[in-house]
């Protein structure tokens, strides 16, 4: 962060010192060194923002599906169109909201499926005792 607000000071200085009178005092050398230190800077500047898309994509894809999944339970067209509208705003979203809409779409997933989360309990053992999760594959 220190490092930023260095190449920040630098970028007004040198854009004051290429007024015509200013021209003679800009230090090249300094001026390269900067140069490659934006480099460096846009390099991962890109590759943060295409970790950021794979992320993005990702709960974008969770959200689409545990919302998709909801409405097909509850089985009314009107749903679906309200789902896919739905689905059409949230490329749009920041990521704070994204994140927001991922853990509403993901509660009223754990609310439309009960019974898929917890432990797996057969109809026939006692109550409370939980069955192989292999018998399920």
């Amino acid at each position: 962060m220190e490092k930023d607000d260095r190449l920040r000071a630098y970028v007004d200085e040198l854009r004051d010192s290429l007024e015509k009178e200013n021209v003679s005092r800009i230090d090249f050398d300094r001026l390269k060194s900067w140069l490659s230190d934006i480099s460096e800077l846009c390099r991962q500047v890109d590759h943060l923002n295409a970790e950021m898309q794979t992320l993005r994509e990702d709960l974008t894809g969770r959200i689409a599906g545990t919302t998709k999944a909801v409405a097909a339970v509850e089985r009314s067209g009107a749903a679906m169109q309200n789902v896919l509208a739905y689905l059409e705003t949230l490329p749009t979203l920041g990521a704070d909201e994204l994140i927001s809409h991922y853990r509403k779409a993901s509660a009223r997933f754990r609310d439309a499926f009960p019974g898929s989360f917890g432990p797996l309990v057969s109809r026939g053992s006692h109550k409370g005792e939980a069955q192989d999760p292999a018998v399920f594959k």
